[in-house]
């Protein structure tokens, strides 16, 4: 099996930028919130948010074996400002 090609360069990377779109809805399927974050590019996104969550684990940030929404709760500061971190914000 191949490997990893190592991905486009730095130059490459600049031209893109990441687009997420979230929409969250109860069980009647009502629409309950949207959000549209812009900003690095995917492989800049990834590598920033694998580093992040690395550094709030080592940090104590992870406690138990919880789903992520039970570990953040109702305060999304924290992935807001991981978000930050990476490059990425509310549109």
């Amino acid at each position: 099996m191949k490997g990893s090609t190592g991905g486009p360069d730095a130059a490459a990377r600049a031209t893109s930028r990441s687009v997420v779109l979230a929409e969250a809805f109860n069980a009647g399927g009502t629409r309950l919130a949207d959000v549209r974050l812009e900003g690095a590019n995917g492989y800049e996104l990834t590598a920033g948010f694998l580093a992040w969550g690395a550094q709030t684990a080592a940090a104590g940030g992870l406690q138990g074996t919880e789903r992520w929404g039970r570990w953040m709760g109702s305060d999304w500061t924290c992935l807001e400002a991981g978000c930050a971190e990476v490059g990425i914000a509310r549109a």
